[in-house]
């Protein structure tokens, strides 16, 4: 759902979502839009609502990563840098939940192989199994 802030994408999810179990994660991947309009409080607590309200199945998040065609302490990165502090402040209690620090595992992907999986996922083509020892 390209151009979406993350209070539409999880209030969309919400319905798609209500039959899954524990043995089922669900991957959270967005935000950056919020941070690029001012609303990255808006886009945290959308998220903390999303994660409130799945006690019974598992959230993989994943952080926004840098703007690298910005300098580090432009605005932008500074917000993207508060986001990402904020949100493990606030899942650092969940149980269910985990955070992928995007920022750490950009260098395993070459720009091409992460726009083919942004393609893919996007597609709906493509399942990736998450291994089980990200939530133990």
């Amino acid at each position: 759902m390209s151009g979406a802030g993350l209070q539409n994408i999880t209030k969309l999810a919400k319905s798609e979502i209500t039959t899954l179990t524990n043995s089922d994660t669900v991957i959270a991947c967005g935000g950056s839009n919020d941070v690029n309009r001012d609303m990255s409080q808006v886009g945290l607590n959308s998220l903390k609502n999303f994660v409130n309200l799945r006690t019974n199945t598992k959230v993989l998040i994943l952080t926004l990563p840098q703007r690298h065609d910005l300098t580090h302490d432009s605005c932008v990165n500074k917000e993207i840098h508060s986001f990402n502090r904020k949100l493990h402040k606030i899942m650092k209690n969940k149980e269910m939940v985990k955070i992928l620090d995007y920022d750490n595992k950009r260098r395993l992907h070459s720009p091409w192989s992460t726009f083919k999986l942004n393609r893919e996922i996007q597609s709906g083509t493509t399942y990736y199994p998450i291994p089980n020892q990200i939530f133990h």
